[in-house]
This record gives structure tokens, C-alpha cells and sequence, in this order.
């Protein structure tokens, strides 16, 4: 098809192709399904649209692929989901970056990590946390720097067992049970 091409189901409508299905679209495709719209290929399915292609779904899109879905987008790809988005992923989930990547979380975010985590950062690394922050280690906590500097703006306390070293600005204070100090 040279032009352009519009299709209107309002109730269902169901394709089955047994081999393969060649689908060539010179400038635009436009879509509207309003019910059902079920579409099995038996081995291999191939579209090109020239310029654009709408789908416009009233429920559900349900798409089963049995083995690989390959998607090839030339500038930009763009979702919008208007209440919820789950992914599963059976084994394993790679993303791969080529330039900038940002993440906006309107609320909070939640990680679980099962097994061990691991990040490397190729230059300098910051965070920034508005409110308090918190780290629990049951194991062994371990820093390694050239330098380590803390910097508080009223009080440093280091605890260890009973015994407690206290830093304000205008005292250093070591409590312990002990009565034994070292310097």
C-alpha cells in the first residue's frame, strides 16, 4: 500500500496466518479496535510503516511472543502507562546505556537485592539525601580512602561496645566502663 491505510473494528476481529505475513506501509497506518483483535502467526511475521503507525486499543493488548521479540527504534522510543507497569523477567534483565541515564521516582523507591550487589562507578560518585540516612551492615563494614574526612555540623559519635567517643565543637569526650585510656 502506497498511501495511507485505516482500519475500524468495533467488535472483534481475528487474523491467523500458518506461515508468513508480509505487511508494507508507505506512509501511515492507523488502527482502531474496539473490543477483541486476536492475531496468530505460525512462523514469521514482517511490517514496515514509511512514516507513522497508531494503534488504538479500548481494553487489552496482549502480545505472546515464543521465543524473541527484536524491536529496532532509529531515534526515539516512548511509553506512557497511565496507572501501573510491571515487568518479569524469568532469568535475567540487561539494560545497556550508550549516554545519560535518568531515573524520577515521584514517591519512594523500594530495592530488594537476594543474592549480592555490586556497583561501579567509573568517576566520582555523590549522594545527596534531604533527610536522614541509615546504613546496617550485620556483617563487617569496611572504608578504604587516601583520606576520610567526617564532617559535622554539631556532633560526631563513634560507639563501640560500652565505650563512646563523643565530638562536638567545643569538646572531645571519651567515655568508656573502663578507667583505662590509651594515648
Amino acid at each position: 500500500m502506497d498511501g495511507d491505510e485505516t482500519i475500524t473494528i468495533h467488535s472483534n476481529r481475528k487474523e491467523r496466518v500458518d506461515h508468513n505475513e508480509t505487511i508494507s506501509i508507505g506512509d501511515n497506518r492507523d488502527e482502531t479496535v474496539g473490543a477483541n483483535e486476536d492475531i496468530r502467526i505460525g512462523s514469521n511475521r514482517s511490517k514496515t510503516v514509511g512514516q507513522s503507525e497508531k494503534d488504538r486499543i479500548g481494553t487489552s493488548w496482549n502480545i505472546r511472543v515464543g521465543t524473541m521479540k527484536t524491536e529496532t527504534i532509529g531515534m526515539t522510543a516512548m511509553q506512557n502507562v497511565g496507572l501501573a507497569k510491571m515487568v518479569n523477567v524469568g532469568l535475567a534483565y540487561s539494560v545497556n546505556i550508550g549516554g545519560v541515564r535518568n531515573d524520577i521516582v515521584g514517591a519512594n523507591w523500594t530495592r530488594t537485592v537476594i543474592g549480592s550487589d555490586s556497583v561501579s562507578v567509573g568517576s566520582d560518585r555523590k549522594a545527596s539525601v534531604s533527610g536522614t540516612d541509615s546504613l546496617e551492615v550485620s556483617g563487617a563494614l569496611t572504608v578504604k580512602a587516601r583520606t576520610i574526612t567526617l564532617e559535622a555540623g554539631d556532633e560526631i559519635t563513634l560507639r563501640c561496645g560500652s565505650s563512646t567517643v563523643r565530638l562536638t565543637p567545643a569538646l572531645i569526650e571519651v567515655l568508656s566502663s573502663l578507667d583505662k585510656l590509651n594515648c
